[in-house]
């Protein structure tokens, strides 16, 4: 039987509880899934500025840490290279080029935020839908312990100076890193 391997893609920028929980979320409620690739994007589909990548991949990295790696592991993304510097980065090709490299069951985790309408508009979504599916991670809706909480948010209070709102958002290894370096402050 082929490996089942869950992607958890995204910004990271940067890594917060959210995300540590999804992936807690995805070991925890998808029992024939049998490895988690934490991929932070080299670009964002949809054009959103993005922090360095490199220290966007090093967050994921200290973030991801608490997961036996044999379970969780941060990969460098296989696209980093292969994209023009204002490519868009989409879903169906990282996930194509995960399954040219490694002939397993790849699935697409997305949060449950994101609507049917939104991921109809995604390149190819008829192709992530039957080449390899979706794990839903509940985001943002009532009863999720998951909580709904923003990288977007967070960049905008440690711009404002204002950690004490954002503290409880991220991993305090992860808030060190991004005093150490003064990322996302003005």
């Amino acid at each position: 039987m082929k490996e089942q391997i869950a992607i958890f893609g995204g910004s990271f920028d940067p890594p917060h509880i959210g995300h540590i929980n999804a992936v807690q979320y995805i070991l925890n409620n998808w029992c024939t899934i049998d490895k988690v690739l934490v991929i932070p994007c080299v670009t964002h589909a949809f054009g959103k500025d993005l922090s360095d990548y490199n220290q966007r991949l090093c967050m994921a990295d200290i973030a991801f840490y608490i997961f036996n790696s044999e379970l969780v592991d941060v990969i460098d993304n296989p696209l980093k290279d292969k994209l023009k510097e204002d490519e868009r980065e989409y879903s169906i090709d990282l996930l194509n080029a995960l399954k040219k490299n490694c002939d397993a069951d790849y699935h697409l985790a997305v949060g449950s935020d994101i609507s049917r309408e939104e991921r109809v508009q995604w390149k190819c979504y008829q192709d992530l839908l039957c080449k390899f599916g979706f794990i839903d991670i509940p985001r943002g809706v009532e009863g999720s312990w998951i909580p709904d909480c923003s990288s977007t948010e967070i960049r905008k209070g440690i711009s404002e100076g204002d950690f004490i709102s954002v503290d409880k958002f991220l991993p305090v290894e992860v808030r060190d890193y991004i005093v150490k370096r003064k990322l996302y402050q003005k």
